[in-house]
């Protein structure tokens, strides 16, 4: 049997991000990566990424196509506090991340 997963605490946006959120349709979320990631974060999509001809679906000739959804750093900026509050500002409804 296995473990249940570990539950992530979902951040707060402060007022003035949530508006620009709603405003924009984005949020820049500078410095929200810690410095230390970003070299296993390249690594990770530069090792992932796939030709064209080689993805299970068709994919345009002038796209980069990386897998990285298994990597542990990738999952580590999904699960990020402020990252986790933007999109539950978003969807404004629980939502999981599988």
């Amino acid at each position: 049997m296995t473990a249940a997963p570990a539950r992530t605490g979902v951040g707060r946006l402060s007022e003035a991000d949530a508006h620009r959120l709603e405003e924009d349709g984005y949020l820049l979320l500078r410095g929200a990566i810690p410095a230390d990631w970003i070299a296993p974060l390249r690594d990770a999509f530069e090792s992932g990424t796939l030709p064209s001809e080689q993805w299970p679906v068709p994919r345009g000739r002038d796209w980069r196509h990386a897998m990285v959804d298994l990597d542990a750093t990738v999952q580590q900026v999904c699960r990020l506090p402020v990252m986790l509050a933007a999109v539950h500002h978003v969807l404004k409804a629980p939502f999981f991340l599988g």
